[in-house]
């Protein structure tokens, strides 16, 4: 097995416990008849997995109601907002209204539905929000709006985004706080522990055999490519995502 310790840097503090949780059950798997090596550090492996678990499990705790509750506020607003605007896009009763609706949704086009944008990820969510919060600011989206009397809808998104943005950085301040302290340790132990097993296992098939040790690193090597491959492929998505919405 050929592992480096800068490729589970890599890992969200979740898919490395999530990797090591699977990686355990082949390694227990295993383990019969194997040397005492190999059961001493599965024995280490697994008691620093267990800390690491308990201390992200924690981590991702660490929220306040106010963080959820203005999140859902403002998701209830726009997808209301944009619900109102299309309606009103096709609404031959009343031109101006129409010719109004027509010229928000020509902005919205850009970004999204309100469904679309209530089911972003917040950090995607976040940027986009406030661009086409500056569109919809300008004085002839204004106009628009005041036209289909949703100036009170907008002034409601306006005021729970910024509780969102506020809540959050609340609660990402909480978080960074957390992850230099014991989560960051508890990781950096596991990720010492599993290298030091893989280490053990490469030690121990050459000296009895690649053989007897072929399916586990078998495994694990799929194991360990598909989930460092599935990290770097999630961080490249969301990075052409913000490029194209910038440009």
């Amino acid at each position: 097995m050929k592992v480096k310790a800068y490729q589970l840097k890599s890992l969200r503090g979740w898919e490395l416990v999530q990797m090591v949780s699977d990686a355990l059950v082949f390694i227990e798997n295993q383990s019969e008849g194997m040397p005492e090596a190999y059961m001493s550090k599965m024995e280490e492996l697994r008691t620093a997995f267990q800390i690491c678990n308990d201390e992200v499990f924690l981590q991702r705790r660490i929220s306040t109601s106010d963080v959820f509750e203005a999140e859902a506020l403002r998701d209830y607003d726009i997808r209301k907002l944009h619900s109102i605007i299309s309606d009103y896009s096709d609404y031959r009763y009343d031109k101006q209204k129409e010719e109004a609706a027509q010229a928000l949704m020509f902005i919205f086009k850009r970004y999204g539905t309100g469904y679309t944008i209530s089911r972003m990820p917040q950090d995607t969510q976040w940027s986009l929000m406030d661009r086409l919060l500056q569109e919809l600011d300008r004085e002839s989206s204004q106009q628009h709006l005041a036209t289909l009397h949703l100036t009170e809808v907008m002034e409601a998104l306006i005021k729970n985004n910024n509780s969102f943005k506020k809540a959050q950085q609340i609660r990402l301040k909480k978080e960074a706080h957390y992850v230099t302290g014991v989560v960051k340790a508890a990781r950096k132990d596991l990720t010492k522990e599993f290298l030091e097993f893989v280490d053990i296992v490469n030690a121990l098939a050459m000296l009895e055999g690649q053989e007897k040790y072929a399916e586990l690193k078998l495994i694990m090597n799929a194991l360990i490519k598909e989930t460092v491959g599935s990290g770097k492929q999630k961080k490249r998505k969301v990075e052409e995502e913000e490029d194209v919405k910038e440009n």
